[in-house]
């Protein structure tokens, strides 16, 4: 590798690292989202740096090119944030779901709150006794 090319990779990965953290900094991405590609710019960093160890890593993991296992390490990378996005959306997915929920039970309650104030009664029994939807058999 060349002084020139390692110069314009070093360049490169300082002004991705430099991006993310501007970008934590701004609250665009948070740093748990951000530690993996912090991760992904200091292991450039280093390879920019000293790309020896990229050859020799490759040789003993029997690539035949360094360039085959770059492309290695990057697909596996992206699958593994793959994997993480997909986690974190499923996670998302089922709050959303319990908020929802919840949402309608309070827009229920409000509701029944109105009425009983329309007609003058005062709150249901429902929620004059905290909420619980329960019904009152079901406990005993």
């Amino acid at each position: 590798m060349t002084v020139w090319l390692q110069l314009v990779l070093i360049a490169a990965v300082v002004v991705f690292l430099l991006s993310i953290v501007r970008s934590v900094k701004h609250g665009c991405v948070l740093l748990r989202d951000a530690l993996l590609w912090l991760l992904l710019g200091l292991v450039g960093l280093s390879a920019a740096i000293w790309p020896q160890w990229v050859f020799s890593l490759s040789w003993f993991l029997g690539f035949e090119t360094p360039a085959g296992f770059l492309f290695f390490l990057c697909i596996a990378y992206l699958m593994g944030v793959s994997f993480l996005l997909s986690a974190s959306l499923s996670r998302q997915s089922g709050r959303i779901k319990t908020l929802v929920q919840e949402v309608s039970l309070l827009k229920l309650q409000i509701e029944d709150t109105q009425k009983a104030l329309a007609l003058g009664d005062g709150p249901s029994d429902a929620i004059a006794d905290g909420g619980d939807c329960r019904d009152k058999n079901q406990d005993e």
